[in-house]
């Protein structure tokens, strides 16, 4: 009896039909144009994440306008009134505009991150390029996942 409800079980586990998305494999687009303003930097590791996971031989054509944000704010002073902390908050809006089809939609996506003040000015400036970097291929990840949901829905 035990033998019949573990193949049972097998089956069913087996069987469901469950798979992994792929995000290389879902990436059916092809952006023909990036408008862009606001932070050049950050713009910038947008702009080369967006286009390096593009399909060119799509038949879907995009043209993006991305406008970015950078806000950097004081999240945390010591006894003596020294800055300890900052919070560095980057917000994107993105237009998608679809070539082929004459249809639009706007991704709106913030990241925040904070970093430590160090002794020297050096390795602050690091820190907040390093934190910004980082942001913002999370924000590109983002992106990718808003277009391919908003394409697969069409």
């Amino acid at each position: 009896m035990t033998k019949i409800l573990t193949v049972i079980f097998f089956i069913i586990v087996t069987g469901c039909g469950f798979k992994t998305v792929n995000l290389s494999e879902t990436n059916d687009f092809n952006i023909s144009e990036i408008t862009s303003t606001g932070d050049k930097k950050i713009n910038y590791i947008i702009k080369n994440k967006l286009i390096s996971n593009t399909n060119n031989d799509s038949i879907e054509r995009l043209k993006l306008t991305i406008d970015s944000v950078k806000t950097k704010t004081i999240k945390e002073r010591n006894i003596k009134n020294e800055i300890t902390k900052y919070k560095v908050s980057v917000k994107v809006l993105v237009n998608v505009n679809s070539i082929n089809k004459d249809i639009s939609n706007k991704i709106s996506i913030t990241e925040d991150g904070e970093y430590n003040v160090d002794s020297q000015n050096a390795t602050n400036r690091n820190k907040e390029k390093n934190l910004i970097t980082s942001l913002s291929q999370k924000i590109a990840n983002k992106i990718l996942n808003e277009i391919n949901i908003y394409l697969n829905d069409l």
